[in-house]
């Protein structure tokens, strides 16, 4: 309950959502983390532990889950070590981004130490009007975060 109120704050925070447009899924089965990304979210926030082909929700998300799901959200965090590690053929990120309405992910491309909350780095830039690409400078100035990826348009932008 403590973590589900910090991290509705820290999404608040950020004045790009209020705290009743934030839906946090702690601990949750498979089955339950695909049914919510067939629902129509503005942007995701996944923090789990990963690598290039899977996370580690449930039993396991896998490529093929995504693909078969389709996600609905249009903006990623995937805050998973190594989910956007494209030197891979079929890494996960990709598959968030192309099988579904993804527009923009930001991922990982190693093992990366996260906070639960890195999201909230992006999400401060965004609010002002950046887009994507000018708020990933932005972070990237700020933590130094090399492993750092986007895909998709830079040129988006939230709302």
């Amino acid at each position: 309950e403590i973590y589900e109120n910090n991290m509705k704050d820290s999404f608040y925070y950020s004045n790009l959502y209020l705290k009743d447009q934030v839906s946090l899924i702690v601990d949750t089965s498979k089955s339950k983390f695909l049914e919510e990304l067939d629902k129509d979210y503005e942007s995701a926030s996944i923090n789990a532990h990963g690598n290039w082909h899977d996370q580690q929700i449930g039993n396991g998300i896998t490529v093929h889950d995504i693909k078969t799901v389709k996600p609905k959200p249009y903006f990623y965090y995937l805050l998973s070590c190594s989910n956007g590690d494209f030197s891979k053929k079929d890494y996960l990120a990709a598959h968030y981004l192309f099988d579904g309405n993804g527009l923009m992910v930001l991922s990982y491309t190693m093992p990366a130490l996260l906070g639960a909350d890195e999201s909230n780095f992006y999400m401060e830039f965004l609010s002002q009007g950046d887009t994507f690409g000018e708020a990933f400078v932005h972070v990237q100035k700020r933590v130094n975060e090399l492993q750092a990826t986007m895909i998709g348009d830079p040129t988006l932008s939230v709302r």
